[in-house]
């Protein structure tokens, strides 16, 4: 089902090791084309505007809240990267509610590392990204 955009959500996430930004807002934006209801495409292209040199906080925020409605908002992917965006605009209220929802929709072997996320959010910091251990922790990719 979902076998036309897994090659462009893959190369979407490993374009931000790249730190290739183009390439990243590129591959979401085929994904949505394809299959606009996969959460996987706006939340790429949520994060790619999230970590842009001069984030696109705002129109992060409202692309997830537009599609909150026509997908699995379930998804523990969907409510990390609206924290962030809501972290960004200093809505510290929101940013924990989301983070919240994340750790306790995600999968266990990620939810120290969300918990860590939301202990800097509540000490007002904005948390690493580590895009490469994010990557690993989310897939479970296994490096020699």
């Amino acid at each position: 089902e979902f076998g036309m955009v897994e090659p462009l959500l893959s190369r979407g996430w490993s374009a931000f090791e790249e730190v290739d930004t183009d390439l990243r807002y590129s591959c979401a934006i085929q994904i949505r084309l394809i299959f606009p209801d996969y959460i996987e495409g706006p939340i790429l292209q949520a994060w790619s505007m999230l970590l842009k040199p001069q984030p696109e906080s705002r129109d992060a925020y409202l692309l997830l809240q537009g599609v909150s409605a026509i997908t699995n908002t379930n998804d523990w992917h969907y409510h990390q990267v609206l924290a962030f965006a809501s972290l960004q605009r200093k809505q510290w209220d929101k940013a924990d509610k989301e983070i919240t929802l994340a750790i306790e929709t995600a999968p266990s072997h990620l939810r120290s590392y969300l918990e860590n996320q939301r202990n800097a959010m509540r000490n007002r910091d904005e948390p690493e990204f580590d895009v490469g251990q994010y990557l690993r922790d989310t897939w479970r990719i296994q490096v020699p």
